[in-house]
């Protein structure tokens, strides 16, 4: 069993304070000596207390604590988070690296973060698509009951459904998506959750659009800008106004379309996210919006020169 105890040590000797200078007004330094002996284990208000002076919130160190290294899985965990939500998988792969060094990450269930960075790169930096799809489906088919509901068993199945609309097997590309969804759709509302639920709606937006239902891709794809709004989950905005550029241009609605066709553009400007301007590019209707005489041409122009695959 873990304690906060070892989290609260390494932070205290981080931040180059004392005993004394931790516990002061907060309890006795016998006491911290016993919490960080891992004797004793400190209240609600105290741990709150020592999160304000070491200027870390130490609550969300309580499920690593039985880890070897504690401190450096949240970190490893909460850089690949993000770089797994913009889409930076150079970054991706060299933080993967790091934590497949960190003896933590080789037992469960942190050794299946490091498959879901994995087959991420895989799928949409390497393209090998048949390769992801079969690891994926191995890895679950050996998965333990008990990591049953865990978000990243979501977001395997998120991956699997994406690499099997590449391939155009949408029946198994629902199948997986249904099975993803079902995991988490309680969690609705739970912060931790909102980067999967941002996910598998836009799998959702791309097995409607792949299935000629146009209506219910924007239906889901302004509930999904309505989630990224609540959540301030802006990371992958680009990629949902896209997917609704393309719903709103099939459903017959272009002055629409152009607008959300702007709005991704204008995102993909502020944030430079190759991958996902990659993919953009790549898709049927990229050329159809540049090349439309409602098109903004300075916007295409700039577009054009911050990603230069585009021109």
């Amino acid at each position: 069993m873990g304690y906060i105890g070892k989290v609260v040590k390494e932070f205290r000797i981080k931040r180059n304070l004392s005993r004394n200078d931790l516990a002061a007004g907060i309890c006795s330094e016998k006491f911290l000596y016993l919490i960080e002996k891992n004797d004793r284990t400190p209240s609600a208000d105290v741990l709150r207390l020592f999160s304000n002076r070491l200027g870390v919130n130490l609550f969300e160190y309580y499920e690593y604590v039985d880890c070897k290294e504690p401190i450096k899985v949240r970190e490893a965990m909460y850089q690949c988070a993000r770089l797994r939500r913009t889409s930076e998988f150079p970054k991706l792969k060299e933080i993967t690296e790091v934590m497949k060094s960190l003896p933590d990450f080789s037992k469960n269930p942190w050794r299946y973060e490091v498959l879901v960075n994995q087959y991420c790169i895989m799928l949409f930096q390497d393209m090998d698509i048949k390769g992801t799809i079969e690891g994926v489906e191995e890895v679950i088919a050996h998965l333990e009951p008990e990591y049953a509901d865990e978000e990243f068993t979501a977001g395997l199945y998120a991956l699997l459904s994406t690499g099997y609309q590449m391939i155009m097997d949408i029946e198994n590309a629902k199948r997986t998506y249904e099975i993803g969804s079902k995991i988490i759709d309680h969690t609705k509302g739970n912060s931790r959750y909102d980067q999967i639920h941002v996910s598998l709606k836009l799998t959702a937006m791309s097995l409607a659009l792949y299935g000629g239902d146009y209506k219910e891709a924007i239906e889901v794809g302004l509930e999904l800008v309505q989630l990224q709004e609540a959540t301030s989950s802006y990371e992958r905005f680009n990629i949902t106004s896209y997917f609704l550029a393309c719903a709103y241009y099939k459903d017959g609605q272009e002055e629409l379309a152009f607008q959300w066709f702007d709005k991704s553009a204008h995102h993909l400007l502020m944030l430079y996210r190759p991958s996902i301007a990659y993919h953009i590019h790549s898709s049927d209707l990229f050329e159809t919006f540049t090349n439309d005489p409602s098109a903004k041409r300075d916007l295409i122009v700039w577009l054009k020169e911050k990603y230069d695959f585009m021109a």
